[in-house]
């Protein structure tokens, strides 16, 4: 089924930037281990999935899927997290807001 028929189903380009900023983490990361075998590693894994990612996107999508399912709990949880916090806060009286207003801030 071709993604403009299933609105759930993520495109080619959205896979092809999700692949290239993945190559590009990993590359990064293998920089910053310095002259290793696992550096070299890393900055190979980043080059295939650059490649994979370039000229097949469609076969990052089980990678999407698996990072969204893993990522839902954590986003979901920091959300509920930041609305409770933001409940705490200490309103900010009628008099003060009129100071902030006229300092320019």
């Amino acid at each position: 089924m071709a993604a403009r028929q299933n609105p759930q189903q993520i495109g080619a380009r959205t896979l092809r930037q999700l692949g290239w900023i993945l190559a590009l983490g990993l590359a990064a990361a293998g920089q910053l281990l310095g002259p290793s075998p696992a550096a070299l590693w890393l900055r190979l894994m980043g080059a295939a999935v650059f490649a994979v990612a370039t000229v097949r996107p469609s076969a990052l999508r089980p990678f999407h899927t698996g990072l969204m399912i893993t990522l839902r709990p954590v986003l979901w949880l920091a959300n509920w997290l930041a609305k409770i916090y933001s409940d705490r806060r200490p309103p900010v009286s009628p008099t003060r807001r009129g100071q902030i207003a006229n300092t320019g801030a």
